[in-house]
């Protein structure tokens, strides 16, 4: 008798229209599930929350948009965080800059549909090169080919700044300086910048270089001990 009673359970679609019918009739019931479906939200809120507080702010912001970036699959050849944000020591804006390395920079199709569904919007088209930002502008994501001189001029900059102290202090004694200034446009604080930009890289080219011969004269010296 009770097997014959439990049998149209057994059926999905009568088990979910019973459920259905039986909390329709109790109101403490129907509360209960209105909060199952409100749960995940306030966990993942609560968590994601109490983690991001603990968590320094860029680098949860990088972390958050580089996440986003993870929409382009295969897109993506490389991903690099480059600008005052990537040295650490170094004085910097609440502005992420993330250069990001595709086949074709042309073939926007390929990943700028991807960017812009998870809120990046494109702000700079030129010749080998595009510009995305969040809408909080607090992330600028430039899009390169790989053998871009452009893209090895950031990492250049950047290794460079991360273990010269000399040239870390001049660059942020610079940025301090022209920040005290009034500018009606950004771009050009940036060309302000230019002149000790382009001294520092100059070191900065010259270093890596010293690092690529003493790398490729180690490796032919592991090569013939062999």
């Amino acid at each position: 008798m009770a097997s014959r009673y439990f049998e149209p359970f057994r059926h999905r679609d009568f088990a979910l229209l019973w459920s259905g019918l039986r909390v329709d009739r109790h109101p403490i019931g129907l509360s209960y599930v209105l909060a199952a479906r409100l749960l995940p939200a306030v966990v993942f809120v609560l968590l994601g929350g109490a983690i991001v507080d603990r968590v320094p702010r860029r680098l949860a912001m990088l972390g958050s948009d580089l996440a986003r970036g993870a929409a382009l699959g295969d897109s993506a050849l490389d991903t690099e965080r480059i600008g005052s944000t990537s040295v650490p020591g170094l004085a910097a804006k609440s502005i992420v800059d993330v250069v990001l390395t595709v086949a074709d920079v042309d073939n926007e199709a390929a990943y700028v549909p991807a960017l812009t569904s998870v809120g990046f919007v494109l702000r700079v088209r030129e010749p080998e090169h595009r510009m995305l930002r969040t809408p909080a502008q607090d992330v600028h994501l430039h899009v390169y080919e790989p053998d871009r001189p452009e893209v090895r001029d950031y990492l250049d900059l950047r290794a460079w700044l991360r273990v010269d102290t000399r040239d870390r202090e001049l660059y942020a004694a610079t940025k301090r300086r022209l920040a005290r200034q009034q500018w009606t446009d950004m771009n050009h604080y940036a060309d302000a910048k230019t002149e000790v930009i382009c001294d520092v890289l100059t070191r900065a080219r010259a270093w890596r270089e010293v690092q690529r011969r003493l790398t490729r004269g180690c490796n032919g010296f592991i090569l013939s001990v062999r």
